[in-house]
């Protein structure tokens, strides 16, 4: 509910203040990308977080072990079967991602390499359980926002520094993004999903 109220308001103002500030042919493009920032958040999410993390889906007979202990533990929990996802990233990280009936489960591929069946077994049955208890659809949104914000952030700072190639000015931009950008973050993960989430 948190999740869904947040995105309803900041739209909101979102778009009252693109009719106030904006006209002619800069309101039009402003709506249509208001417009289709709606449309990936309600029906798309889960697949925009796949394609900006670079996730590759896994196939049955790659990693069988996987395969099999995801559709164990989604029998036992009574939930949909899961498809399966790896990333290449720096940390040893799994996700999962929900949309409506469709879940996917996110590993990292160093994690996905080290762990063993019951390993697998068990990261299967914590990220489906956040599916049984309705927490998988909201977690999901949430990334997707904090995503797309991380994403513009960083372009937005990268075509700084291509227009200002001054080495102070690069340090002054990483330094601000990376100390002002993580309280925002924060305060994001506790406005939207609250304390009891974690």
């Amino acid at each position: 509910m948190r999740v869904t109220l947040f995105l309803f308001i900041f739209t909101l103002l979102l778009g009252v203040t693109m009719w106030v500030t904006l006209s002619g042919a800069l309101f039009v493009l402003g709506m249509l990308a208001l417009l289709l920032f709606i449309v990936i958040t309600v029906g798309y999410a889960d697949t925009a977080l796949l394609f900006f993390l670079g996730a590759r889906e896994v196939k049955g007979a790659d990693e069988i072990e996987f395969h099999t202990s995801a559709a164990q533990e989604a029998y036992k929990l009574a939930v949909p079967q899961p498809r399966l996802f790896f990333y290449n990233g720096a940390l040893e990280r799994s996700f999962v991602l929900q949309n409506r009936k469709n879940i996917s489960l996110v590993l990292s591929k160093e994690l996905l390499e080290i762990c063993s069946r019951e390993e697998l077994s068990a990261i299967s049955f914590e990220l489906l359980l956040q599916v049984k208890k309705g927490l998988a659809q909201k977690r999901t949104r949430v990334m997707f926002v904090i995503g797309m914000a991380s994403w513009i952030v960083h372009s937005c700072i990268a075509i700084i520094q291509k227009i200002i190639p001054v080495k102070e000015v690069r340090l002054s931009l990483n330094w601000l993004m990376y100390y002002m950008l993580n309280p925002w973050v924060d305060f994001f993960y506790k406005v939207t999903l609250g304390e009891k989430y974690f």
